[in-house]
Formats: C-alpha cells, sequence, structure tokens
C-alpha cells in the first residue's frame, strides 16, 4: 500500500498489479477490501486464539482463519483469501532482537486438496521509509473499477 495505490505480487511472479483503490466502488463484489484495515493484519491478531513463546524469537499458535464476522485477511499483507469452513490453523511468528515482528507464516489446511502456506516478511521498522511503486506495476482489469 503507497497511500490509496495498492499493488500485489505473487511470489512467483515478475509484475505487480497496480489498482488505484480511489476508483474502487467500496461494495464491489470482485474486490473483499477492509477499507480500516488494508493489510489485514488487525484482523488476523484478532482471530488468533491462542499463542506461547517457543524460543527466544518465536511464538506460534493458532488463529481462526472463520472467526465470527471476519473479512478477508489472509494472507497478511495482501489479503484476497476467503476461508469456509477452516478449523483452526496454525501460526508461526519471529521477531527481531528487539522484539519487532520480522515474519507471519499462516497455514489453512482445507478438507480436500493441498496445505496452503503464506508467509510476510517485515523488515525496516522505525526507519523512515522511502517508498515507490514498483516497476512493471500494470493497472488491474477495469471490473474493479466503478463506471
Amino acid at each position: 500500500m503507497i497511500g490509496t495505490d495498492s499493488y500485489v505480487r505473487p511470489s512467483d511472479e515478475k509484475d505487480w498489479v497496480h489498482v488505484d483503490l480511489k476508483r474502487v466502488k467500496r461494495d464491489d463484489p470482485f474486490l473483499r477490501f477492509d477499507w480500516a484495515d488494508p493489510t489485514g493484519l488487525k484482523t488476523f491478531t484478532s482471530t488468533i486464539t491462542s499463542a506461547q513463546l517457543t524460543g527466544p524469537h518465536s511464538w506460534t499458535g493458532r488463529f481462526d482463519p472463520d472467526g465470527e464476522d471476519v473479512e478477508s485477511f489472509l494472507p497478511v499483507g495482501a489479503p484476497s483469501i476467503v476461508s469456509i469452513g477452516m478449523p483452526l490453523s496454525p501460526f508461526t511468528i519471529t521477531t527481531d532482537d528487539r522484539g519487532w515482528v520480522t515474519s507471519i507464516r499462516a497455514e489453512l489446511t482445507p478438507g480436500a486438496g493441498p496445505k496452503l502456506t503464506m508467509t510476510t516478511m517485515m523488515s525496516g521498522h522505525g526507519k523512515a521509509q522511502q517508498i515507490k511503486a514498483p516497476a512493471r506495476a500494470g493497472e488491474a482489469a477495469d471490473f474493479y473499477y466503478a463506471r
């Protein structure tokens, strides 16, 4: 996120997809986006049901991907996955020496199909960031935008 511009890129792709969120209708059925929590981090933390310290820089626990009144929040950092009927799921959080979160790894295990593992990496805590739009960012398809 840079202002009202969202940039997303799957790890196996070289190009970014850009969505100008000022142009998206708030009730767009194709874009499940929580305007108050654009990265999904606040929602993710509200779904944690248990956590324990497992090392000097790691925590593990369980979260409820289908929590009551929960909007799409996975993967943390680029919410787009909707979960229906998922059981409590494991997560691992790692921190740096100062206690800042450096990664969140979450898993979903559907009743049928392979396990889905998502990892969000974080860095530069407490440092001013000079954020620029990524190179090779193509505009999202027109169906996202209000007419």
